[in-house]
């Protein structure tokens, strides 16, 4: 019903109210009786733009004869010679002392629209609240509700034409003074159409939400969520999250450039790559911090201030100064540390770098993870260059060769598999190198030094070298051993005489001989003879040692007994030769007689001779 309208009958009812004002006597025609009840509800919820008026005419209606329904928007003025009714009765109204109360049982709307008239509860009348819309602002004053309607406005509008829509001057916002715990409750906010939407506090910006497409496409309707004053968008993005923080110095605002990229807060931070495309550098996330920059793919930093995380899924914890380039290289923090190679790691430290694939700095200063899978866990200017190689730490070691180790201070691990362990001293120790002419030198070596000495501790005891010695010194005291049982040094001997021991040289690793000759039993004679150690086929040097101490015993033992047995022969001998000796003197004694009886012989032979001639001369 427009304002003509309603404007039309008030005019009709104020007719039939200035006709009735001449009542007929026989009650033919329009009494004022069935006028008001013909008047309808004219002033309740009305408009304000007229009212019914009736001078006062004495009593309306009779106790027998009562008025049954009485139409009016105000009970006062006209009806009752501008006195306010004080009292009423009836059987569905009264006016007691001023205050009006109704026993409503039913009711009806009339005219068309939506009804204001909503029912009725245990004899109240139930009315419909007005509520603006669109265009449409209502107040309440000197208890009448004031409609104002602006065709074509809005509280909202596009004057400067950049696609986001700003609050008219006339609009003032919400005004929550006064209400005690004050809340607005919506089921959403936002526009109806694919327009921006901006929150504002003041003056300042706080949030802004702009729509990328209604296709429901999930590269073109992601949608941008902009909290804060200073937070950007570029290159078109689409699905990006800025969660603040920014400022307006120098343009320090938090810019994403691609697709699905996410800044926290912090201030002058980047994600994606400012080239036009939104999609090279999409779901790059930084979490705040100053100055940081994830310009990749899947890029992300936690925050910190000057970090670069610009390939592929790269990251970069905090810190300061730290750049993540290579695909999914990490730093996780620290000051200006490198992950330059794909997967390559760096704990923290300063000026690190891991420069191979799958290389790991686990931190320290200027130390550096150059071969593949290569590690440094920290120190100081050490240097990991050969794949798989390691530096556990210290200062200024080299693993160079691959599968190498260095560590202490100046070692260089130089060759492949080779490890080496120096001590503090300021001298570099190298594994190709060769001291004192060990010969020891190039892959797959084992280098010790120790200026002060080298022990091994393990639960039976310590062996070690000394400072100024080269062998080794093992646990040997009483107090550490038990269980002592005695040994036949004889049986021993009689062992280590039943070993077959030959000179041989160990097979390398394919079967050849290694060129160094041996000399010794086999661990399985060794272990046969002895029964020593806790393997069949390997021989402790302690048992080898005390063998053999073992068998020396047995050779004194034996030694002494051939020693009296001589001493016993020597006696005997000289016994012998003085028993000789006796009888050589009886011999030359005998030799003596003999020669003397010889001699008596050869006298009386003479004798004889000249006997037997003188025989013959006397025949």
């Amino acid at each position: 019903m427009t304002t003509d309208d309603l404007r039309r009958r008030v005019e009709r009812l104020e007719a039939m109210v200035a006709a009735a004002y001449d009542e007929p006597e026989d009650g033919d025609g329009l009494t004022r009786r069935t006028m008001l009840k013909g008047l309808g509800l004219v002033g309740v919820g009305s408009y304000a733009v007229g009212k019914a008026r009736a001078d006062p005419q004495g009593q309306l209606g009779t106790d027998t004869d009562p008025v049954a329904t009485v139409y009016a928007e105000q009970l006062h003025g006209g009806l009752t010679g501008n006195t306010a009714v004080s009292s009423l009765l009836g059987p569905g109204l009264g006016i007691d002392s001023g205050s009006l109360s109704a026993d409503v049982t039913g009711a009806t709307s009339t005219g068309s629209g939506t009804d204001l008239y909503s029912g009725t509860t245990d004899g109240d009348l139930q009315l419909r609240s007005l509520v603006g819309g669109t265009n449409v602002s209502l107040s309440s004053a000197s208890g009448a509700v004031t409609i104002d309607a602006t065709a074509g406005s809005s509280v909202w509008s596009d004057p400067d034409a950049d696609d986001l829509l700003e609050p008219t001057s006339s609009y003032t916002g919400i005004d929550l003074s006064g209400v005690s715990n004050p809340r607005v409750v919506t089921p959403w906010i936002g526009t109806t159409t694919a327009t921006a939407f901006e929150a504002f506090v003041g003056t300042t910006r706080v949030a802004r939400f702009t729509p990328t497409g209604t296709d429901g496409n999930a590269e073109t309707a992601a949608g941008n969520v902009l909290l804060g004053q200073y937070a950007q968008i570029g290159d078109g993005a689409t699905g990006v999250a800025v969660g603040g923080g920014g400022s307006p110095t120098n343009s320090h605002e938090n810019v994403a450039y691609d697709n699905y990229g996410t800044i926290s807060g912090g201030q002058n931070n980047t994600v994606g790559s400012n080239d036009g495309d939104p999609v090279t550098a999409a779901h790059a996330t930084i979490g705040g911090g100053y100055s940081n920059t994830a310009s990749s793919e899947y890029a992300t930093i936690a925050g910190g201030t000057s970090n670069t995380a610009s390939a592929q899924s790269g990251a970069v914890g905090g810190g300061n100064g730290n750049t993540s380039s290579g695909n999914y290289a990490a730093v996780a923090g620290g000051y200006s540390n490198s992950a330059n190679s794909q997967y390559g790691t760096i704990g923290g430290g300063s000026t690190n770098t891991a420069s191979g694939q799958h290389a790991t700095v686990g931190g320290g200063n200027s130390n550096t993870a150059g071969g593949d899978q290569s590690t440094v866990d920290g120190g100081q200017n050490n240097s990991a260059t050969g794949p798989y190689a390691a530096v556990p730490g210290g200062q200024s070691n080299t693993a160079a060769g691959s599968h190498s180790l260095a560590a202490g201070r100046r070692a260089a691990a130089n060759d492949a598999g080779a490890f080496v362990w120096t001590d503090s001293q300021d001298a570099d120790f190298a594994s190709d190198t060769d001291y004192n002419g060990s010969g020891v030198t190039g892959t797959d070596t084992f280098h010790v030094r120790a200026q002060n000495g080298a022990r091994i501790v393990n639960g039976a005891g310590t062996t070690y070298i000394p400072s100024g010695s080269t062998g080794w010194t093992a646990t040997s005291t009483r107090a550490a051993k038990t269980n002592f049982q005695p040994i036949d040094p004889d049986s021993v001997l009689d062992g280590v005489r039943s070993l077959d021991v030959a000179t041989w040289e160990y097979k390398t690793s394919d079967g050849e001989a290694a060129g160094v000759e041996h000399m010794g039993p086999t661990a399985e004679a060794f272990d046969d003879a002895f029964g020593l150690g806790e393997s069949e086929r390997h021989i402790n040097s302690i048992n080898a040692d005390g063998v053999a101490l073992a068998a020396i015993q047995g050779l004194a033992d034996r030694a002494d007994e051939l020693a009296g047995e001589l001493e016993r022969r020597d006696e005997r001998i000289d016994e012998l030769e003085g028993r000789l000796a006796e009888r050589d003197e009886q011999v030359d004694e005998l030799a003596d007689e003999l020669e003397r009886r010889d001699e008596r012989i050869d006298e009386l032979e003479a004798r004889l001779d000249d006997l037997e001639a003188l025989v013959q001369q006397g025949d």
